[in-house]
C-alpha cells in the first residue's frame, strides 16, 4: 500500500520507524490550542500500520499525538457539566490549581 497527502490511516505509534528516518516535530498549535506531534520522513520508508504495509515517501508527514491545551473557560465549562463545582483557584508561575467538589 503506497501513502498519498489525501489516505487517511488512523492514530498509530510506529515502532518500525528510528528516529533517523526522519524529523520529529513538536509544536504548539495556537488557532487549536493544542500540542501536535509529527514526524516528517527525510527518505523513502516501508512502515507496518495496523497488519498492513504501508510506503511513506520523503517529506510525508504522520501526525503522532494531538494533546488539548483547553482554556480556563472551556475547564470550567467541563467541570460544570461533569457535575462538579469550582470552589477555589490559585496561580503558581505558569500553572494554575482548581480546586473542585460535587454539587
Amino acid at each position: 500500500m503506497r501513502c498519498n497527502g489525501s489516505q487517511r490511516i488512523p492514530s498509530f505509534r510506529p515502532r518500525a520507524i528510528r528516529r533517523s528516518d526522519g524529523t520529529l516535530n513538536i509544536r504548539f498549535n495556537r488557532e487549536n490550542q493544542r500540542v501536535e506531534e509529527t514526524f516528517t520522513f527525510t527518505s523513502d520508508r516501508w512502515v507496518e500500520v495496523h497488519g498492513r504495509t504501508v510506503l511513506f515517501h520523503k517529506g510525508d508527514t504522520v501526525i503522532l499525538s494531538i494533546t488539548e491545551k483547553p482554556s480556563l473557560r472551556k475547564i470550567t465549562e467541563m467541570i460544570s457539566k461533569s457535575g462538579w463545582k469550582m470552589v477555589d483557584q490559585e496561580n503558581e508561575g505558569n500553572q494554575r490549581l482548581i480546586v473542585v467538589r460535587p454539587i
